[in-house]
């Protein structure tokens, strides 16, 4: 808006020149530029931008290291080496036998400008703290560790990490690199706090920040599958069926999982199918059956079956997780509870202890208990009531579960 003003400051002076030299009785009058220039330079502090930032935040994309390179393609800035002990650094390295297909595509501009965007901006942290961002809530219990690794580090971390995933999942992968490289560059942007801070983007979900400034990047580049790579930044947060989605999810959860290594002392990363043992399993659910804490209930048994609240089944698959020393992101991520829920009753099943009346693929089903106080309804998963000792279960039933006269599905 400022340069708008003086622009038009000028253009007016331009004119009011032209009218003179158009009067044939009059001499042509020579201003000189230094005095021409008070005209408007009054009146540069009467100009706002329309988007303000908030209070010390400068907005990165009208900020301009003094050391970028003026020259540009499609519109978007050429990239400025990064130091050499950026991680970037290696990045640039494993990428050069493929410069050739990012130009081909079109996304070799693109590409430089979220290497120089991630080189300036990318100090800051890989997580979100903020409450109002869903990564927040999906990674509380390990995002104090995740704090101290940087949005660079993080970054550059998926991108070799989807560029592995690429040579498994596609025979011509060399021409999906750019792809998936330019998804995994742009991921995360939305994390960098000069952008959501700024003020300039309506939305406190640093995954569709970051959508929204890949496509402001990418500015004019005819790229065809920009579309695709956008898709990817929004949704590696939330299930997806879209394969390429869902291939970026993939390479994000296994950076992480490098990540929390750095910070779990003597954990391993380890895969539910080797650390979940079916009775070690009912060894921590054991002691809060039939226990009533505050009135509620986590697990009861009836009729030889134990029913358990499927989030307490999962939280304790969880601690067992950490009893066994496993780090294994499929009980981290809370997106990611009901998979986790059909994984743990799939290898509950193959030991034999879900019964038959909880359906193939499904974790829990809903039932109907019949108390002294009338009918409820609840969603509970079953077990088999041999793993138990339920002699000694049924002696701890008090109150509202001493009353409880039949549990039947629905």
């Amino acid at each position: 808006m400022e340069f708008i003003g003086i622009l038009l400051i000028v253009v007016g002076a331009g004119a009011c020149l032209l009218a003179l030299r158009g009067k044939r009785d009059k001499s042509i009058v020579e201003v000189p530029l230094n005095d021409l220039a008070q005209i408007w330079l009054k009146y540069n502090n009467d100009v706002r931008a329309v988007n303000e930032t908030a209070d010390g935040v400068d907005a990165p994309h009208t900020r301009k290291r003094e050391d970028d390179d003026d020259e540009t393609r499609d519109g978007v800035p050429s990239m400025n080496a990064p130091d050499q002990g950026s991680p970037l650094m290696g990045l640039l390295e494993r990428l050069k036998p493929y410069e050739e297909i990012f130009v081909a595509q079109n996304a070799d501009g693109l590409f430089r400008a979220l290497i120089s965007e991630l080189d300036r901006f990318g100090h800051c942290s890989s997580i979100v703290t903020r409450a109002n961002d869903s990564e927040a809530v999906e990674l509380y219990s390990v995002r104090e560790n995740l704090s101290r690794v940087s949005l660079k580090e993080h970054t550059v971390g998926v991108t070799n990490k989807i560029i592995s995933l690429l040579e498994t999942t596609y025979h011509d992968f060399e021409n999906h690199i750019p792809r998936a490289v330019i998804a995994a560059l742009s991921h995360d942007l939305g994390k960098i706090p000069e952008y959501w801070a700024s003020g300039v983007y309506n939305t406190s979900e640093h995954q569709l920040v970051s959508a929204s400034r890949l496509r402001e990047l990418a500015g004019n580049a005819q790229i065809t599958w920009l579309d695709e790579a956008i898709r990817a930044v929004k949704d590696h947060h939330i299930r997806t069926n879209n394969q390429f989605s869902a291939l970026l999810k993939e390479a994000d959860k296994g950076a992480r999982e490098l990540e929390l290594l750095r910070f779990s002392g003597n954990r391993s990363i380890m895969p539910m199918e080797q650390w979940l043992d079916p009775a070690k399993l009912v060894k921590l659910i054991e002691p809060h059956v039939n226990v009533l804490k505050a009135g509620k209930w986590q697990a009861i048994s009836f009729g030889g079956i134990v029913y358990c609240m499927p989030g307490f089944l999962y939280e304790q698959a969880k601690s067992l997780s950490r009893q066994e020393k496993a780090l294994d992101l499929a009980v981290i991520y809370e997106s990611e509870k009901e998979v986790a829920l059909r994984r743990i009753t799939g290898i509950l099943r193959q030991a034999e202890y879900i019964p038959d009346l909880l359906q193939q693929n499904y974790y829990a089903r809903k039932f109907e208990i019949l108390a002294v106080g009338g009918k409820k309804k609840f969603i509970l998963t079953p077990l088999r009531g041999e793993h138990f000792n339920l002699q000694e279960l049924e002696a701890r039933k008090t109150g509202y579960l001493s009353t409880i006269k039949e549990v039947k599905y629905i």
